[in-house]
């Protein structure tokens, strides 16, 4: 990545699964993806060329080298569709705190749907304590009411293969609703878990919908008692990257054991299905010398409280050594 490598300060990307989010954790530098809305994503392909509808779950934002750069391009970029600025304003609030130990804040570091990495889990669990180092009171165990992962990422699943469904050409499409069809009742593997997705009917996208709609109250609950959560961006550290075999067929190796691949998005999906703001902050290197993250989940357009946390955190954190110079 070219801001990794210092070519540039500030970068724009686009957040559906995670594509803001997990670059920034595998290169070291800093992103966000945006409460759902606040940033236009007008004209952004994928998307059918020339698409005017809003896409579901996709966000655009930016990725910087650090915090304040983040905080900057908000700023510039958070407005209302060209259609909606006669009447609306946007005025997001200021964040809930500024000092770093007046924030409550919640941690899921782990999970049984989707086991962290081993060294990723230890340097999380060290933030841990460098937060109760700094005055910090932390909650292990604070879960939003009824939300599990693999709820969560279950809904969140359909409905991003509902609206990646829609670009699909005619003739994939039609093979994609006789896949589906004709897959067993207990077949849950990903590539029928899309085709079941990406042609489902309205009404079964409806039901999802408000099931996503019961998680989104779940999380606004949460957040009277609690400013952020801290969780994983990804279950894994950068691996090389591969083109084949597909997506579909690959796996990646956590502590041992084979994950299929697609679960990369388990984690992305926690904020990604409900429309909440989420940056990634590096905090630290591997002994291999791989980027480290954690995932910094907020409320609801409340990203300045998101970024308030993470420019606090990142001031008790040590910053990561400078990019290599080119070769």
């Amino acid at each position: 990545m070219a801001l990794a490598a210092g070519f540039s300060p500030l970068e724009l990307g686009s957040d559906i699964g995670g594509s803001i989010r997990t670059p920034s954790a595998f290169c070291g530098v800093c992103g966000l993806k945006p409460s759902y809305g606040l940033i236009s994503t007008r004209g952004h392909v994928p998307g059918p060329p020339g698409a005017l509808a809003r896409r579901d779950l996709s966000v655009a934002g930016p990725m910087a080298l650090n915090v304040g750069d983040l905080e900057l391009a908000l700023e510039v970029l958070a407005a209302p569709e060209r259609e909606e600025a006669p009447a609306w304003r946007l005025e997001l609030p200021p964040s809930r705190h500024q000092d770093l130990e007046d924030f409550r804040v919640a941690a899921w570091l782990d999970d049984p749907r989707c086991p962290v990495d081993g060294t990723l889990k230890a340097a999380l669990d060290r933030l841990l304590a460098d937060l109760g180092e700094a005055g910090v009171t932390v909650d292990p165990a604070a879960r939003p009411d009824g939300v599990t992962l693999e709820d969560a990422y279950d809904v969140y699943y359909q409905l991003l293969a509902g609206t990646m469904g829609v670009g699909l050409p005619d003739d994939l499409y039609q093979r994609m609703v006789e896949s589906a069809a004709a897959a067993p009742a207990d077949d849950n593997g990903y590539q029928t878990r899309f085709a079941r997705g990406a042609t489902q009917s309205h009404a079964d996208w409806l039901r999802a919908d408000e099931r996503r709609q019961g998680l989104r109250r779940a999380w606004d609950h949460f957040f009277h008692d609690y400013d952020v959560l801290l969780c994983p961006v990804v279950q894994t550290l950068p691996f090389p990257h591969q083109h084949s075999p597909g997506p579909d067929a690959r796996v990646l190796s956590v502590n041992g054991v084979d994950q299929p691949y697609m679960d990369i998005l388990v984690w992305a999906g926690l904020a990604g299905g409900v429309y909440l703001p989420a940056a990634t902050l590096p905090i630290g290197l591997s002994a291999d010398g791989l980027p480290l993250a954690v995932q910094i989940i907020g409320p609801y357009l409340e990203d300045r409280t998101v970024l308030a946390f993470a420019a606090r955190l990142s001031e008790i954190l040590a910053p990561l050594p400078p990019a290599p110079p080119a070769a």
